[in-house]
């Protein structure tokens, strides 16, 4: 599927210190997701795949994922001075309410490129990050910075902390960090979300009313987390039959390293526990053994993602067109995330 790679997405760690509500790392209505390997990708593994040839000819690198903070993984210090020996950019997304400062001065000192997830101040940021002290994550980012680091503050913007953008900018701005508003795409069609937690609902988020900072895909429909099953008949016509596919990641020859060792297309494909017919399809259909760092090479994992790229030109769902891929890549739909500066 990726002839010439020059990127990997790598998913360090299943594990989090946070319950972000729309995360797929929680079902609907608040539990972890049934079957989650909640792991750290392994040593193993990671070096079986990045091999001096294959790491030497990559361009960049990014930890993030789908279920965990790639933070929470012990050897990502060491992962990173892998990709630095051999020049390779690296970046990676956390949340920051983990570790001590001396393990981010370590990090900052590398002049890693991290994307700090703080969406808001110190009395909104654990509406969403919720479980994340905002005490540790301003020690860690100062520290990290202090030393060097190549920080970046990410925003997700909603009701409750679109006030506090221009003081957050303002902050970012004199620990020398960039700023950038993240733009969620993950209302899709609802007018607010109910934060769940093992059944039970704790209150609700909104979406910005500023319409900069509000998807297009916000609808008018109240969010209902009943539990869902999808027994999706493939056999009747869909919506997204018809829809072309432009396969972003293929565009930008990038794999996905799952934390469990699995080698993706991309964490769309790579989020296999979801409550979505999407993710029921997949698993139903597609043979995870065939990629599976455990039980075959990277080349003959990355070579059975061959089937993947042929279901994009199948003319419709009951044929094997992938629903993830039409939904995320198709040319129709807006369910991505937007950023704005």
């Amino acid at each position: 599927m990726v002839p010439d790679l020059k990127r990997v997405h790598i998913e360090a760690s299943g594990r989090c210190n946070s319950k972000c509500p729309m995360c797929s790392r929680f079902t609907i209505d608040g539990y972890l997701q049934p079957g989650l390997k909640t792991m750290d990708l392994e040593d193993e593994m990671f070096f079986k795949f990045f091999t001096e040839d294959r790491t030497k000819n990559l361009e960049h690198v990014y930890f993030s994922g789908v279920y965990g903070d790639p933070c929470l993984n012990k050897s990502l210090v060491d992962y990173v001075k892998w990709f630095k020996k051999y020049n390779v950019d690296v970046a990676i997304d956390t949340n920051a309410g983990y570790r001590n400062t001396k393990w981010w001065a370590e990090l900052g000192a590398m002049r890693t490129r991290v994307h700090f997830a703080i969406d808001g101040l110190e009395d909104t940021n654990h509406l969403y990050r919720r479980g994340v002290v905002w005490d540790k994550v301003w020690k860690n980012v100062n520290a990290f910075q202090e030393a060097g680091g190549n920080g970046a503050w990410t925003f997700i913007v909603f009701k409750h902390n679109e006030h506090q953008v221009e003081e957050a900018k303002e902050l970012a701005a004199s620990l020398g960090m960039d700023f950038r508003l993240k733009v969620t795409q993950k209302f899709r069609g609802h007018k607010n979300w109910a934060v769940m937690e093992d059944g039970e609902k704790l209150y609700e988020l909104e979406p910005p009313e500023i319409p900069e900072y509000r998807h297009p895909n916000v609808g008018n429909v109240d969010h209902i987390p009943t539990k869902a099953t999808f027994k999706f008949n493939y056999q009747k016509p869909t919506p997204l039959d018809d829809v072309e596919i432009d396969c972003q990641i293929q565009n930008w020859k990038e794999l996905f390293l799952a934390h469990t060792g699995h080698v993706m297309p991309c964490c769309f494909l790579g989020t296999l526990h979801h409550d979505s017919p999407g993710a029921y399809q997949f698993t139903q259909e597609f043979d995870m053994n065939s990629v599976d760092l455990h039980k075959v090479s990277p080349e003959e994992a990355i070579e059975n993602l061959y089937d993947i790229e042929r279901r994009f030109k199948l003319k419709s769902i009951a044929e094997g067109k992938l629903l993830t891929c039409a939904r995320t890549c198709g040319k129709k739909f807006q369910n991505k995330t937007v950023y704005v500066k």
